[in-house]
């Protein structure tokens, strides 16, 4: 059910050596790609590669996660949720939006809203009891507006 591996960077790239710019382009454009593969593709050593990446890895600068296909999932339905929250709830109501197991992101945002999430469910029922009855219930949460994805263009 796992469709991608997500690279995520965390660092701007002037941090990083030309070599080390390399191999993270690479990884970009094949994540599943193994070190000799890499490797060979930049004409340098395995070890190297190897070595290099492990670092990269290790500092945290880089992170390789898997990133879920709701469809194939089962979640037939993404929304993103805008709250608007009393300020002295916001860290509350985050830490609560945070556990649950469908929530993929939540965010303090500036704009209209002070937190917008990103959830998965699995017809348009759990939107209105998530919603209307969950979110309803959390105290701190004064207004929503709820935006279901009609199509993902690019995750």
């Amino acid at each position: 059910m796992i469709s991608t591996i997500v690279i995520e960077i965390h660092m701007p790239k002037q941090d990083f050596d030309e070599i080390d710019q390399q191999i993270i382009a690479a990884l970009r454009q094949n994540p599943r790609a193994m070190s000799t593969q890499i490797a060979r593709a930049l004409g340098k050593s395995e070890p190297t590669i190897r070595r290099r990446l492990a670092q990269i890895l290790s500092s945290g600068v880089v992170r390789l996660s898997a990133s879920l296909d709701p469809a194939r999932a089962g979640f037939a339905v993404q929304a993103y949720i805008g709250l608007e929250v009393r300020r002295d709830q916001i860290e509350t109501v985050t830490d609560t939006l945070a556990a649950y197991d469908f929530v993929e992101s939540v965010s303090i945002v500036t704009g209209p809203s002070h937190v917008l999430i990103r959830a998965l469910f699995h017809n348009t029922q759990d939107v209105y009891t998530f919603v209307m009855h969950d979110l309803a219930s959390l105290e701190g949460i004064v207004n929503t507006r709820t935006s279901i994805v009609l199509k993902d263009i690019l995750r």
